[in-house]
């Protein structure tokens, strides 16, 4: 009997722990998306043309993000982080190293 109840508990509780790996997938391939990069970038250069129309009044800061390096950061994150995701959606209870771990 006693058995029977770690055993109960213990599947429970594994399967959320695969729940919320996928939720947390979910999550970021949202948070993450080309729709969210675009609107990010949209942002960004409403602040540079902001810039373009005050600088005929004054010497605002300079706006020096390179959006493509932005995107491509972008990119490369989601790519990484979903891929990590994936990992460990696939061996829930393994360790997880990154690239950057030796």
């Amino acid at each position: 009997m006693l058995i029977s109840h770690y055993r109960g508990y213990f599947s429970e509780s594994y399967s959320a722990h695969k729940r919320r790996i996928q939720e947390t997938r979910n999550r970021l391939a949202s948070e993450l998306s080309g729709d969210q990069l675009a609107a990010f970038q949209r942002v960004l250069q409403q602040v540079r043309d902001k810039r373009e129309f005050w600088a005929r009044y004054f010497e605002p800061p300079v706006f020096g993000l390179d959006l493509d390096r932005v995107a491509t950061a972008w990119s490369d994150l989601r790519r990484d982080l979903l891929a990590a995701l994936d990992q460990k959606a696939a061996a829930p209870l393994a360790a997880c190293r990154t690239n950057t771990e030796s």
